[in-house]
């Protein structure tokens, strides 16, 4: 997990999809409440990072993920 901070931050390239499928081995959820949970684990050392549930004109649930700064 620690390449994978590295490279969100810009302080490492992000080179193989090998990497990407060790640091990102969670399944995705249909729950959006379940995949927010995820990421704020996932990105837990970076205070900058958003997560927002949104309800769309649908009623479906949307996550929007961002970087602050």
């Amino acid at each position: 997990m620690g390449t994978f901070r590295k490279w969100i931050r810009g302080r490492q390239a992000f080179r193989t999809q090998a990497q990407a499928n060790q640091i990102l081995n969670d399944t995705i959820s249909a729950s959006v409440s379940v995949n927010a949970q995820q990421i704020s684990r996932l990105f837990s050392e970076i205070p900058q990072l958003v997560t927002r549930t949104l309800v769309l004109k649908t009623g479906q649930k949307a996550l929007l993920v961002y970087m602050e700064g």
